[in-house]
């Protein structure tokens, strides 16, 4: 099932894949509403959507979310035993290794693609992420702000400054087998433009796989670990603004960060794209992040509008026991 296709008065069309199993429905609802708000209005886009368990009933919601002239959408299941066995820990769900199929399950002749993580704000027209050139770069990513080398420790130069504010590192920590150096960019694969072709060339989802099941002791944060290993020195970094992690709200001043001035003033007040990372999720409650308001505008424009966060119980309990507590003192 698609929508309409994009009228002739559009000039071009930029492709999109994303994943997402039934619990991130909802937030991908939102990533997708916020690509056609920004994205140019003689733009089309052709959105590829790996499902990875979202249901028939999630599928007819999403597609109530985006009712746009431009969009056409492609619906691809993934076998879930591809992603059976696959390291696990923390927030990370098997949905998160979906992206590392998409050579394999979109269209042959399909050669570029952007990717998006579900849990996303898109504040720019991708029309411009969609131009950039990639060179012989089999990818294009973003320097992760949590850690943007292999190894910050023996790399960043003001390291005893932030190693404090920095995230987990090494990012790889086998990395000297592994033939990388420590100052090797680390990217965040929540945004990505794939060249399809180099990856299907080089077989990149298998050799990720193979990663993934040779290291497996040494993965942190999933996908993400492989492809940084298998896209050494094959991945070109793009601009902070593209992919604004939450960990970029934990740097006091950029002297007490891994970049310069003006890349984090950047990533921090004019991103492009908005990345909730880690347990900084808008629908988890208590979340307050600086772009919470915006992202509940957005899922307000989708099948999901009206939804907040419930309080958790423990939370209701306490205040319903105030409440009580209060009215018997004004009762004596």
């Amino acid at each position: 099932m698609t929508l309409p296709q994009t009228t002739a008065a559009t000039v071009g069309r930029v492709s999109v894949v994303a994943a997402s199993d039934r619990g991130f429905a909802m937030p991908l609802a939102v990533t997708i509403r916020s690509v056609l708000r920004t994205l140019g209005p003689r733009m089309g886009l052709d959105l590829h959507v790996i499902d990875v368990g979202i249901g028939t009933a999630g599928r007819a919601r999403l597609l109530e979310s985006w009712r746009d002239e431009r969009l056409t959408v492609h619906w691809h299941s993934i076998d879930r035993r591809d992603l059976k066995n696959l390291p696990i820990s923390g927030h990370i769900r098997p949905a998160a290794y979906a992206r590392l199929f998409a050579p394999r399950l979109l269209p042959a002749d399909l050669s570029r693609v952007i990717y998006l993580d579900s849990d996303l704000l898109v504040l720019a027209d991708l029309a411009a992420l969609w131009a950039e050139p990639l060179g012989d770069a089999a990818c294009l990513a973003v320097p992760d702000v949590s850690c943007p080398r292999v190894d910050c420790a023996a790399s960043l130069p003001n390291y005893d400054r932030c190693r404090q504010y920095l995230g987990v590192h090494p990012a790889i920590p086998n990395y000297r087998d592994l033939g990388m150096s420590p100052e090797a960019p680390y990217f965040n694969s929540g945004v990505m433009v794939m060249d399809l072709e180099r990856w299907r060339t080089a077989d990149i989802t298998g050799a990720a796989l193979e990663i993934l099941s040779r290291h497996r002791q040494h993965v942190i944060w999933a996908d993400q670990y492989a492809l940084n290993v298998v896209l050494h020195q094959r991945c070109r970094a793009l601009d902070l603004s593209w992919n604004q992690g939450s960990h970029v709200f934990k740097y006091p001043t950029w002297q007490e960060s891994p970049f310069d001035l003006k890349s984090l003033a950047a990533c921090r007040f004019e991103p492009r794209i908005v990345h909730f990372t880690s347990e900084a999720k808008p629908w988890i409650y208590g979340n307050s992040h600086p772009f919470l308001a915006l992202f509940f505008a957005v899922l307000d424009e989708t099948a999901w509008r009206g939804w907040r966060p419930r309080v958790p119980l423990h939370r209701r309990l306490r205040e319903a026991g105030g409440a009580f507590y209060r009215k018997m003192l004004r009762g004596r």
